[in-house]
């Protein structure tokens, strides 16, 4: 059961042949590469979340509406200042934008504070790392968006852990056609 605290965060969280291509693309040397498991795309982070607002988080995550979509990975960067070797879409999907739009306000009517920044959608692949290939990923990843989750980071002594204590499906088109 979650304590009082725990860090949450919103994701898109990859199937198994999806992380498998992600973790082919961390940098060999240097920096704290992202074990498999942990590799994901966050939607929002809520950082620690009480357990008075965590039945609301869910309660709004179960009323999102959005469609599954496919975004395209195709760039790699580093962002020097805070060592993150990552993949992210040159073309934020529509949809991408909507799915954070809707999680944003579903945190803060839980009554959580969630980041002003601009949303820069991207898979975290090494921590602290040099400075490393940046520019068009080739071959590009393709992501189909079918779901998306809640997740709890918990510190460990090797590092972060990643566990998904709560999923939503995506709408598919058929789904989201008014039925008469």
């Amino acid at each position: 059961m979650a304590g009082e605290g725990d860090r949450l965060f919103f994701a898109l969280w990859p199937d198994s042949e999806l992380r498998a291509q992600l973790a082919r693309r961390r940098p060999s040397a240097g920096g704290r590469a992202i074990i498999p498991e942990n590799l994901h795309l966050t939607l929002v982070f809520l950082g620690a979340v009480p357990d008075s607002a965590r039945d609301a988080l869910t309660e709004g995550a179960a009323s999102v509406i959005a469609p599954a979509f496919e975004m395209v990975l195709d760039r790699q960067g580093h962002w020097r200042r805070a060592g993150i070797q990552w993949l992210a879409p040159s073309r934020v999907p529509g949809p991408l934008q909507q799915l954070h739009r809707q999680l944003r306000s579903v945190a803060m009517t839980a009554g959580l504070e969630v980041e002003s920044r601009t949303y820069r959608p991207h898979v975290t692949l090494a921590r602290k790392a040099p400075p490393g290939a940046e520019g068009e990923l080739v071959p590009p990843i393709h992501w189909v968006a079918q779901d998306f989750v809640l997740a709890r980071s918990s510190l460990t002594s090797e590092g972060s852990r990643y566990e998904v204590v709560g999923r939503w499906p995506l709408t598919l088109p058929d789904e989201a056609s008014p039925m008469f």
